[in-house]
C-alpha cells in the first residue's frame, strides 16, 4: 500500500512517483487495479492513480533512476457489488 493512509489516498506527483518506482521495480506484465466505482473513495482513487503511474513508468524522462517500463495491461476489478442480493 506504499504506507499511504486509509481515507486519504490522493492522486499527486508524489504518490505517482512512488508508485511508478514500483512498477519499474517489480516489472508487472498486468496490474489489477479497484474498479472506478468503488463506494470507498480510496478505491476510487486509487483507480486513477494506478492508470496514470502505468502510464508514466512507461516514460524514459520520468526520472527514478530505473529503466522505464509500463505495464501491457491494467485490468479493474470490483471487490464490492452494491446490487448484490442479500
Amino acid at each position: 500500500n506504499l504506507g499511504l493512509p486509509d481515507a486519504g489516498i490522493e492522486n499527486t506527483g508524489t504518490t505517482r512517483a512512488l508508485l511508478v518506482q514500483v512498477l519499474r521495480r517489480l516489472r508487472p506484465a498486468i496490474v489489477i487495479a479497484p474498479a472506478p466505482q468503488g463506494r470507498h473513495p480510496d478505491h476510487r482513487v486509487a483507480t486513477e492513480l494506478v492508470r496514470d503511474a502505468c502510464f508514466l513508468a512507461g516514460i524514459m524522462k520520468f526520472a527514478t533512476g530505473l529503466p522505464a517500463h509500463r505495464p501491457r495491461k491494467v485490468l479493474y476489478a470490483v471487490a464490492y457489488r452494491e446490487d448484490a442480493p442479500k
